[in-house]
């Protein structure tokens, strides 16, 4: 049942240009288990996104929970529910059959393989196909992509022994629900929490993944293949393994100094024992040429463990962190806010819940980047809808279909250089990244959904693009015709 809660999250978070708090409030939704995984889709193409919650812990008991949205950000009390596998774990949504449809893709925490539900129009689903992992052992990590540029989506899924043993594998997309295998990365131990991106900047997706003391960057060539091989070790936390143990939970993907490069956080428990514990969340800024380098070091709780999502979520245009963490002594979601230059800082108030997943999008079209939040050990999705952080003023376009929209400056306008650029971007899936071209050079790049920034022009007739970048697959552009003063 939905529990819609007047209760607003309440962040203390310092602005420069604003109030001092930012808020979101709270409607809760049920799954009919145990919750894990979430993710937010286009569903039915009416454009509003819809959201998809795992639950369950046995084969009576597991669903995916589909709540089609009524109106951007608002949701019916109950959702349709499909039957899947006992444990799901993670989950994602992208058009695997090519039909214009997004589907679901679920890994789960008993069984080694891969369940896909083929998408409709009018937002149900149906059941694909299993794909079985090597080895005997669930999928420590998954994500998907275009790997090879052909416009279908692929998998990568970490396939581990029951001696945790580790490969990943690359799988190629037919377009039609079919997979084949393209490349095989062995490894010689466990590995998990893997994100396709592209890290290197050239074009094409990479593989970035962590196992207990290590980053590893596998990157892509554009054929579906992985070749180049960078790994990061972050500094030892634990001096005395006899009192406690450092562990790599998490790593996140993000443009955190704002210098149109991805660069990733990763999150290193330190664990000693029940109620007992704190993180480390380490910064590393890519240097180009695979170089990445710390440049900042966040010491975060309450307790040990959890995972990371990065988001912009006040609205100043540089990504933050939160710390989701469901222990069961100490849980709590821990807020901290980027300052742009890959340094961040924690503030007084925390999200009052613990998380077995977060996921951040714009879910009521508003240009604020809201929070699904599964809570562990509990059947709830919270939806919290950020209500007063600062926004550009450049609300996206419908999410039915991948579109690029241009608030500023407005077409046939004289304006003065620099000339402040406003736009946004959507998409079913989501927009990964905006760029800016001007009479067709590429002046700029936000990983973002959400773009302002200030070009220096000449005098003079211009013609101003702005390009959509699919999470997955597609691109858009708008453009508009100005002249500078």
């Amino acid at each position: 049942m939905s529990r819609l809660l007047s209760v607003a999250l309440v962040l203390l978070i310092c602005l420069p240009f604003a109030g001092a708090q930012v808020t979101f409030s709270n409607s809760t939704y049920s799954a009919p288990s145990t919750t894990s995984g979430v993710t937010s889709g286009d569903f039915n193409r009416d454009g509003a996104p819809d959201m998809a919650v795992l639950s369950g812990q046995s084969d009576t008991d597991s669903f995916v929970t589909v709540f089609l949205a009524t109106t951007p950000g608002h949701f019916p009390s109950t959702g349709a529910n499909y039957p899947i596998h006992a444990f799901p774990q993670d989950i994602r949504t992208a058009d695997i059959n090519n039909d214009g449809n997004l589907d679901l893709i679920i890994s789960f925490n008993a069984s080694p393989i891969l369940t896909i539900l083929y998408g409709h129009a009018d937002g149900s689903f149906t059941p694909g196909p299993d794909i079985t992992l090597a080895g005997n052992v669930p999928a420590q990590g998954f994500d998907v992509g275009d790997f090879n540029h052909d416009g279908k989506i692929d998998i990568a899924a970490i396939e581990c022994d029951s001696s945790d043993v580790c490969d990943t594998r690359a799988l190629l997309g037919s377009g039609t629900g079919t997979f084949t295998t393209s490349y095989k990365i062995q490894m010689t131990g466990e590995a998990r929490s893997l994100s396709a991106r592209d890290v290197y900047g050239d074009g094409n997706l990479d593989l970035i993944l962590i196992r207990t003391n290590e980053v590893l960057i596998f990157g892509g060539d554009g054929t579906g293949r992985f070749p180049e091989f960078t790994h990061i070790r972050p500094p030892a936390h634990c001096t005395d393994i006899n009192v406690c143990s450092d562990s790599l939970n998490s790593v996140v993907v993000a443009d955190f100094n704002n210098d149109q490069k991805v660069d990733f956080a990763v999150l290193q428990a330190h664990n000693c024992g029940a109620g007992c514990g704190s993180n480390d969340v380490y910064v590393y800024k890519n240097g180009g040429t695979y170089l990445f380098t710390q440049v900042f070091d966040l010491p975060i709780g309450p307790s040990a463990g959890g995972l990371l999502l990065a988001s912009d979520l006040n609205g100043d245009g540089n990504i933050d962190l939160v710390n989701g963490n469901g222990d069961h002594w100490r849980p709590g979601n821990i807020y901290a806010q980027g300052a742009g230059n890959g340094t961040f800082t924690v503030q007084n108030n925390n999200i009052p819940q613990g998380s077995a997943q977060l996921f951040a999008r714009d879910m009521n079209l508003d240009a604020r980047h809201d929070v699904l939040d599964t809570i562990w050990m509990d059947n709830d999705v919270v939806l919290a809808l950020n209500t007063s952080a600062y926004t550009n003023n450049c609300p996206p376009p419908s999410s039915a279909t991948i579109a690029a929209k241009i608030c500023a400056p407005t077409n046939g306008s004289t304006v003065a250089s620099p000339v402040l650029i406003k736009a946004s971007g959507n998409s079913p899936a989501g927009v990964v990244r905006l760029e800016v071209w001007v009479d067709g050079v590429k002046k700029y790049q936000k990983w973002n959904d959400l773009i302002e920034k200030k070009i220096a022009l000449s005098s003079g007739s211009h013609r101003v693009t702005v390009v959509a970048v699919d999470m997955y697959v597609g691109t858009a552009k708008t453009s508009v015709t100005i002249n500078v003063q």
